[in-house]
């Protein structure tokens, strides 16, 4: 049953440098988070406790496949139900229309819009994961009587890059101008900043009315930029959400974001409020831990065995810590497989990673290593000179 009159946007358009290491062959969205969940998951959770039941997902032809693996019919957000409305498109079309000359690049967007006949839309861009509460803020959105309201959190400067959007807001609550950290603007008070999340809600008719207008002016066929342009004009109002956020932009924010779950505060403020965050179920068997194991300070998700050391770190599904192998400070993707005698300590093994026994893999604890998706390690890699291609070979 529809509650909240909304429709939802989930963009995917926006891939950070920094994150190239992990985003090479898979959208920033469908990252894996604390083991079981991918940062894609927090949006779909919101619009499945809203009771959302038309989305529109835009995301990146080149890496479509794995958005489509994970999100498939949509039956864990409740999407496969009959009456719902799924349309994925990829943000390169419109991209090659502008290109052309056409004046009708978002028109499948406005379609999709204009088929929902819901009041409201909701957009979530891929700067943050935040568990948002939907249905709180359509009704923040109402009361304020706005045509839009985008979200924003106050962040120190360690938090926010280059890239992000800091807002300067009234006390009424307008976002008067917005600014990078280049830019110097002033902090607040207590030195922190106000990071726009790329999160908005929208009136519909206006929504349909000003992508109308921007492809009669030919201005961007970039939604996120869309939005970010909008900020701008004197006429967004705002919301400061207080809940918990991770900013993530290159790998150490990523890496970062993934070790806060291991403080029980953010993992049960972010994971286990009210608000449930729902994921892809996968039947697996439970981990096995050996009677020589050793597990302290850790998230280890279902499907794993244990026969070694493993300190503050995260292990996905059925990953293998073979005998007197030691992981610390790192983060295991799905698959992976971590041979005797092997150490692994500052590092992100990506998906169906073997690592050799006695292997060393050990980087730095503010720049960690990564392993790509599906190598098979057979050499000492440390540091500096995990750059060296002959340490790495093709499973």
């Amino acid at each position: 049953m529809k509650t909240n009159n909304v429709c939802a946007i989930i963009d995917d358009e926006l891939q950070e440098p920094g994150l190239k290491a992990l985003t090479a062959r898979r959208p920033k969205s469908t990252l894996y988070f604390d083991c079981k969940y991918r940062i894609i998951d927090f949006a779909l959770s919101s619009i499945s406790r809203a009771n959302v039941h038309d989305v529109f997902t835009i995301c990146d032809e080149k890496k479509s496949r794995s958005m489509m693996d994970h999100i498939a019919g949509g039956r864990q957000w409740g999407l496969d139900s009959i009456g719902n409305y799924q349309y994925i498109d990829f943000f390169q079309d419109a991209i090659r229309q502008k290109k052309d000359g056409s004046l009708h690049y978002f028109d499948k967007l406005i379609n999709f819009l204009q088929r929902s006949f819901e009041p409201y839309t909701v957009f979530f861009g891929n700067t943050v994961i935040a568990n948002i509460d939907l249905k709180e803020l359509v009704r923040i959105h109402q009361r304020q009587n706005a045509n839009v309201t985008a979200i924003f959190k106050q962040m120190p400067a360690n938090q926010i890059t280059d890239d992000n959007k800091i807002l300067s807001v009234s006390d009424k609550g307008l976002i008067t101008s917005v600014h990078s950290l280049s830019d110097q603007p002033l902090p607040n008070h207590d030195g922190s900043y106000n990071l726009a999340l790329n999160i908005y809600i929208a009136n519909t008719d206006w929504l349909i009315n000003e992508l109308k207008k921007a492809q009669r002016k030919s201005q961007t066929a970039s939604l996120q930029q869309f939005f970010f342009d909008k900020l701008s004009g004197g006429e967004v109002r705002s919301f400061e959400y207080a809940g918990y956020v991770c900013n993530v932009y290159d790998v150490k924010s990523y890496f970062d974001a993934n070790m806060g779950m291991l403080d029980y505060n953010n993992m049960n403020e972010l994971l286990y409020s009210t608000q449930r965050v729902i994921s892809n179920v996968r039947n697996d068997v439970a981990t096995y831990y050996s009677p020589e194991s050793d597990a302290a300070d850790v998230h280890i998700a279902t499907g794993c065995r244990i026969y070694g050391s493993v300190k503050h770190s995260l292990l996905s599904r059925r990953t293998v810590v073979g005998k007197k192998a030691h992981v610390e400070n790192s983060i295991i993707m799905v698959d992976g497989i971590i041979k005797k005698n092997a150490v692994i300590k500052n590092a992100i093994l990506d998906k169906r990673v073997q690592v050799d026994a006695g292997v060393k893999i050990i980087g730095d604890p503010d720049n960690p290593l990564v392993i790509p998706k599906g190598m098979h390690v057979t050499k000492d890699i440390v540091e500096e000179e995990s750059k060296s291609e002959d340490l790495v070979r093709s499973r």
